[in-house]
């Protein structure tokens, strides 16, 4: 799949807007729905937290900055793939998937000949290969879709230039490792730690295993 860098310029124009603006906050605040980006956590804890609605804390203010680049470039992605495909194509597409008491809820990004095209911004130096929890992230969508066949595609958050895409199979197996991750934390049983996803967690303030 290949994609313009037409607007290189208008993305680095935006990023240093965007970068002029921010200020240093000190924690936020935030409460809602589960999404499906929590197919690619590891950690159970994490997931026991999410699920029982507790208030997420976070003293990284940088969190909001990059949410709205991430969020600029995928409008512009999805605004070019609109107006070259028109109805072609299916633009944020949102399934509920429903397990226990809960819903989990994917909203994909693109889907285009029967493929779910996930975008992702990243870091200058990331996108060369696939990360593990975007990958278990675009199992989850083909899963509840029921289509076969998926595309990772990385941008750069810095000024919305394409990186890479990557081709993925649809994998029974991961899609049920995920579900079965998801049962295993609703019925509380023993969780599984992950303490590489400890630093950026918005649960450590309250989390035994990180001393809250």
């Amino acid at each position: 799949m290949k994609f313009s860098n037409k607007n290189t310029k208008i993305w680095s124009k935006f990023y240093q807007k965007l970068t002029q603006k921010r200020k240093k906050a000190n924690i936020y605040y935030s409460k809602g729905k589960i999404f499906a980006s929590a197919s690619g956590v590891n950690c159970e804890y994490y997931l026991r937290y999410l699920f029982d609605g507790t208030e997420k804390k976070s003293d990284f203010y940088w969190w909001g900055h990059e949410a709205q680049i991430g969020n600029a470039i995928h409008d512009e992605i999805q605004s070019d793939f609109r107006h070259s495909y028109k109805d072609k194509v299916k633009i944020e597409t949102y399934q509920a998937f429903k397990i226990g008491d809960i819903t989990i809820n994917a909203k994909i990004d693109l889907i285009k000949d029967d493929r779910v095209i996930e975008f992702k911004t990243v870091k200058d130096e990331e996108g060369r290969e696939p990360r593990e929890k975007d990958y278990m992230q675009l199992q989850f969508y083909m899963g509840v879709t029921g289509l076969n066949s998926g595309t990772l595609s990385y941008f750069k958050r810095s000024n919305g230039v394409h990186i890479n895409s990557f081709d993925v199979q649809f994998d029974e197996k991961v899609f049920r490792d995920i579900v079965e991750k998801f049962e295993r934390v609703l019925e509380n049983k023993e969780l599984r730690e992950d303490k590489s996803e400890c630093q950026y967690c918005d649960f450590k303030y309250c989390c035994p295993k990180f001393g809250g």
